[in-house]
């Protein structure tokens, strides 16, 4: 029997609660209809957080299966879904906004195609998204720019394609970027030295054109920075340099297009494999 109301027994930290609280009927839709999308199949006879089915002990990292819940006065909500190195099939859902409180988005690894859905621009509390490792295509859209929570956004390896829009440089919390292995074209947008708190920034393996950035400088926090075949020409931005880390292979530049002199500061990694 499906009930309208989930009653969820919440496992803080492994540690069995003794309060007993509901996840509203409005999130029991949306995880029906969020299912059909993705191509997932789950039980909703059985409790979300404690049954098997729901939340599985992953043995490494390449398999998980996590639907996780908070609770939320007396009801819960689901803040985090993690199923990743599931072959799904389907499509990403839009209703994954209808999960208000919703943080994490980790569907890694997976068969899923089609493109990102702008509306996932309107998710208010969401910090990470990883789409790694699908058949993902289209642009990001630049509603993703309206994520200012947003500290880790992962597309790579996927068939996404177009140009990096301006709008995106409003992710202002964002940490973690990595769009490598993809098809991106253009410029990186201006707006991107908004982005001060990034300290990994990868976009390897892309048909970017263009200089480097000048403002990639203005990054003080970054402490990887992967720019490897991605069609890049001119010279390195000596600004750059004071950004390098003791340890170059953190540091990428290699088989791209450019020329003139190198800079002092990157005399690191005049004896690597990475310029």
């Amino acid at each position: 029997m499906l009930f309208g109301i989930l009653c969820l027994v919440l496992l803080p930290f492994g540690f069995a609660s003794i309060n007993t609280t509901c996840l509203p009927s409005n999130e029991v839709d949306a995880l029906m209809e969020i299912g059909r999308k993705l191509g997932k199949s789950w039980n909703f006879n059985e409790d979300p957080c404690t049954s098997g089915e729901w939340a599985i002990t992953a043995t490494n990292n390449s398999y998980v299966n996590n639907v996780t819940c908070a609770p939320r006065g007396i009801n819960c909500s689901i803040v985090s879904i993690s199923l990743k190195g599931q072959s799904l099939r389907g499509t990403l859902p839009p209703e994954l906004v209808k999960l208000r409180y919703l943080e994490n988005i980790d569907l890694a690894r997976n068969l899923l195609s089609g493109p990102i859905p702008p509306e996932w621009g309107s998710m208010e509390h969401i910090i990470n998204i990883s789409l790694l490792g699908n058949r993902l295509n289209g642009s990001i859209p630049k509603e993703l720019g309206n994520l200012t929570k947003l500290m880790t956004l992962t597309v790579e390896d996927n068939l996404m394609s177009g140009r990096i829009l301006e709008e995106l440089g409003n992710m202002s919390s964002i940490e973690r970027l990595f769009l490598d292995g993809n098809y991106f074209t253009g410029e990186l947008p201006p707006s991107f030295a908004n982005l001060v708190n990034l300290t990994d920034f990868r976009i390897s393996s892309n048909n970017f054109s263009g200089k480097i950035p000048d403002f990639i400088g203005g990054w003080t926090r970054l402490r990887l920075l992967m720019l490897k075949s991605c069609n890049l020409i001119g010279e390195l931005p000596e600004n750059i340099s004071s950004l390098v880390p003791y340890d170059p292979n953190l540091f990428d530049f290699s088989f791209n297009k450019l020329n003139g002199s190198i800079p002092e500061g990157f005399r690191a990694l005049l004896n690597s494999d990475f310029m």
